[in-house]
């Protein structure tokens, strides 16, 4: 380039009229400069390092002795504590032997001996030495002047170091001054301490080495001493005064462990200061001479061995130089280029105008459009004076243009106008915000309209509020027929409200007869069941007893009206439960051909009495299901016993199918088949309704109390199902029910061995004795008799208060308690022979005709262990007694 010879070519600059100095010699002074601070900077940290290092083990020192003079004072509360509580301890009266079994338990516990002085310093009592030994004076002045300051000021004295008369070893005295009592001259209990024992505290201290511990006595003598004797104030000394004596504990560091500390904390932080610095000029040195050789390339001739750098900076330099020619010549490129640019700016400012002017044309016709709008439109500055208004608000209005310009809204605002809404219509628009509202104005002739208002700010380019803009749309005839509406709806509210309340009566009433007929039905139950226990028990002990077939006969049939009784009884509670909305269902799991056999092998005596043929088939059904089986059997056997029932030749057949899988959901079809009478079309609609027959006749030809289908659509449709019938008159018939239930898993197998209860129990449990709570006197003969063929005691209590007070002395194997007894209720007895320790795991069943499923989980609340149902099975009471009285026997086992 044009510009390289010439740079190459200039001739050296002028000498400078000051001296010249190298770069190396400018970089050498720049390194000390930054050198000179750091070596300071090291020195000072030395220092402050040292005067730390110092600081610390003063504070060291000083919590030393500190810490020894709090071991010190603990050590002496304690004993000058115990010899307190010795001196208080001791009565007037006391015996010198009882005082010396004192000592003797002082010195057992402390270590030292007790003597006790009077005020001239005869020794009275010395437990160290035998009562015939001749008791040595105290010594003088030590135990002396402890004695007699003790007895001067009433108060415990600690003494100064001696020798001890008997031992010869250096020795502490304590001593207390003991209570005044009348007649007595003055006393005083008095211990020694050996100086021996004070050393253990000085040794668990943590003291440096080299340094010197020791406790002195008021008097200066050393006490015990840990490391060597510390002489003058030759090094730094600590002192710490103790609280219980006139002592005091004294730590030195010597000047050579001082002087060795100081040069431990000095040493490295200043080799590494000198190492460091050395380091730092030497490195610099090198990099001035470099740097240097570096910066004379630039004078070099372009191109040159010399010009070239390895210094990044010094190498840019360099290209800058060399690029200088290039950027002119680019500069100019660039300034033909703006010149093109320029020429399409002004091509782009002629097309910008003609769209402005377009932009122009929309705004008038905006403009039009506000003005020509139905709604009212006003523009007002920031301080709301009206600055424009349209055509629309000067018709709603009846004022002119004159004369709302310059005026506020205020001119037309009603003064049934609420305050808060003018309040909170400026404290929206002066939070930058848009407000939308209803204004009550008034027109120039004094007329009022509402209207409703949006109220938006204006800003400029740079945010601020330049107007305000309100629209506003006239609804006082919406109003007016809102506030009919309003009186129409509060009108419809009142009746609404009126209606519900009479509906509240009327449900009120419905579940107070609701409850009174639920009530009246438990009590129907346990006044039946309760005489049916009677008839059955007696029943079964007259039928075991019987020795001709003729009163054999008769019995039985005795027992069959009196179960199908109870059948009818338990239909009508099912029923009632199942109006009432009480009837729950409870899911488990269980195999649906082993449900379908126990069903058909429950009626399969009374189709074989009839010659009836029995099928049953379930076909490819899941068999692990999930649901109430017990509902579901009953359904199913009341649709098997009515197709028996009403056929008296031919067969019954029972059929199950799937209908549809949703998932673990099953639809289950039912179908019971039979050859019987028949059904006409008239009659089938009722067929399914509470206590109806096809006709009257039915009821007296067959008997039954026409529950059975009720509950059976009931329980259907609990379970998600319908029910039906197919039939004709004379060809038998179909009825049929569907249930939804759910897959299941595998059913362990529970059955339980068939055993002759009465037998097992006799065999097993012979002489074992019971006791019966029941308050019916038949129902005792009953329940007695029972339990007695079965080879148990039985002791029977006429209510819970008899039943609980036999408990307590008799140890009965299980109770069998009734609910309802006069006085206390089975289930308060329960709990009060429950809170029995003898009795907290009898077995304890209940034996009642409370047989709701409530009544049941009550018993089990209050502490029973079973519930057995009147009329009394009594197969069913021997298998629940073998099963207690089983787990009982095992459980003492």
């Amino acid at each position: 380039m044009s510009s390289e010879p010439t740079l190459a070519e200039s001739p050296e600059p002028a000498p400078a009229s000051h001296a010249v100095l190298p770069l190396r010699v400018y970089l050498r002074r720049l390194i000390w400069l930054c050198v000179g601070p750091m070596l300071l900077l090291g020195a000072v940290l030395a220092y402050n390092r040292v005067q730390s290092g110092l600081e610390q083990r003063q504070q060291a020192a000083e919590r030393i002795v500190a810490r020894l003079a709090l071991l010190t004072d603990q050590m002496l509360d304690s004993r000058i504590g115990g010899l307190v509580m010795l001196a208080q301890g001791i009565e007037p009266s006391a015996s010198l032997g009882q005082l010396r079994r004192m000592g003797e338990s002082y010195a057992r516990g402390f270590g030292s001996h007790v003597l006790l002085a009077d005020a001239d310093g005869r020794v009275l009592l010395n437990s160290r030495l035998p009562p015939e030994v001749p008791q040595p004076a105290l010594p003088r002045p030590a135990a002396m002047e402890a004695l007699s300051a003790a007895l001067r000021d009433g108060r415990p004295v600690v003494g100064n170091l001696f020798l001890g008369p008997i031992a010869g070893l250096p020795i502490v005295v304590v001593a207390v001054p003991m209570p005044e009592a009348p007649g007595q001259p003055p006393q005083a209990l008095l211990t020694t301490i050996e100086s021996r024992q004070f050393q253990p505290p000085l040794e668990r201290l943590l003291l440096p080495e080299g340094w010197s511990l020791e406790l002195r006595d008021a008097a200066g003598a050393v006490v015990a001493r840990r490391g060597e004797p510390i002489s003058g104030d030759d090094g730094w000394l600590r002192r710490a005064a103790l609280q219980r004596a006139g002592w005091e504990a004294v730590v030195l560091m010597p000047p050579q462990v001082m002087h060795d500390a100081v040069l431990a904390e000095a040493l490295p932080l200043v080799a590494g200061i000198v190492g460091a610095t050395l380091i730092g000029v030497l490195g610099g040195t090198l990099a001035g001479r470099r740097l240097g050789r570096d910066v004379g390339s630039l004078a070099a001739p372009a191109g040159s061995a010399e010009a070239d750098s390895r210094v990044a900076e010094i190498a840019a330099v360099r290209r800058q130089l060399d690029d200088a020619a290039a950027r002119r010549r680019a500069s100019e490129d660039a300034l033909r280029r703006s010149q093109i640019e320029a020429q399409r700016l002004m091509q782009e400012a002629v097309s910008a105008r003609a769209r402005a002017e377009a932009a122009n044309a929309s705004l008038r016709e905006l403009s039009l459009a506000v003005e020509q709008s139905s709604s009212s439109i006003l523009i007002t500055d920031p301080e709301g004076r009206i600055q424009y208004v349209n055509q629309a608000f000067l018709e709603h209005t009846g004022y002119t243009r004159e004369e709302v310009i310059g005026h506020t809204p205020a001119l037309v605002h009603s003064a049934s106008m609420p305050a808060a809404a003018i309040e909170s219509l400026w404290h929206t628009l002066q939070a930058g915000e848009t407000w939308r509202g209803e204004f009550v104005n008034r027109r120039k002739d004094g007329s009022e309209f509402v209207e409703a208002a949006v109220v938006t700010p204006l800003r400029d380019e740079g945010g601020h509020i330049t107007h305000y803009v309100a629209v506003n749309e006239d609804v006082t005839e919406r109003r007016r027929l809102e506030r009919e509406l309003d009186g129409h709806r509060h009108h419809l509210e009142m009746l609404v409200a009126s209606r519900t309340a009479e509906l509240e009566a009327a449900r009120a009433q419905a579940d107070a007869a609701n409850q009174a007929k639920s009530a009246f039905l438990a009590n129907m139950s346990h006044e039946i069941r309760t005489p049916l226990n009677a008839i059955l028990g007696f029943t079964h002990l007259m039928r075991r007893d019987a020795r001709d077939g003729v009163t054999a006969e008769r019995l039985a049939r005795v027992d069959s009206a009196a179960q199908h009784l109870l059948a009818v009884l338990n239909d009508i509670l099912d029923l009632s439960k199942i109006e009432a909305g009480r009837l729950e269902l409870h899911e488990h799991d269980f195999s649906l051909r082993e449900l379908v056999q126990r069903c058909t092998e429950q009626i399969a005596e009374r189709a074989a009495a009839k010659s009836l043929a029995l099928h049953a088939d379930v076909g490819d059904t899941p068999d692990l299901l999930r649901g109430d089986s017990m509902r579901l059997a009953q359904a199913l056997l009341n649709l098997l016993s009515n197709a028996v029932k009403f056929t008296e030749r031919g067969a019954v057949a029972l059929d199950v199918r799937l209908l549809e899988r949703e998932g673990p959901r099953l639809k289950l079809l039912f179908t019971v088949t039979d050859t019987g009478i028949g059904i006409a079309p008239a009659q089938r609609e009722q067929l399914f309704s509470a206590f109806a027959q096809a006709d009257a006749s039915m009821a007296r030809r067959f008997g039954g109390t026409g529950l059975g289908l009720a509950i059976t659509r009931r329980l259907a449709e609990l379970m998600g199902g319908e029910v039906g019938v197919d039939s004709r008159l004379g060809e038998g018939s179909r009825f049929w029910f569907s249930v939804r239930l759910s897959g299941g898993s595998a059913v362990a197998a529970c059955e339980r061995p068939v055993v002759d209860g009465e037998s097992e129990l006799r065999r097993r449990f012979a002489g074992a004795r019971v006791l019966l709570a029941e308050d019916n006197p038949v129902n005792q003969d009953v329940g007695r008799e029972l339990l007695e063929m079965a080879g148990l005691q039985v002791d029977v209590a006429s209510d819970g208060e008899q039943a609980a007070r036999l408990a307590v002395d008799g140890d009965y194997a299980a109770i069998l308690m009734d609910m309802q007894m006069p006085g206390v209720d089975g289930l308060e007895a329960t709990r009060l022979i429950r809170s029995l320790p003898a009795h907290a795991a009898t077995p304890i069943v209940a034996m009642t005709a409370n047989a709701f499923g409530e009544d049941r989980q009550a018993c089990l609340d209050a502490g029973m262990d079973d519930h057995v149902a009147k009329p009394v099975d009594p197969a069913q009471l021997y298998s629940v007694l073998l099963h207690w009285l089983g787990r009982r026997a095992a459980g003492r086992s």
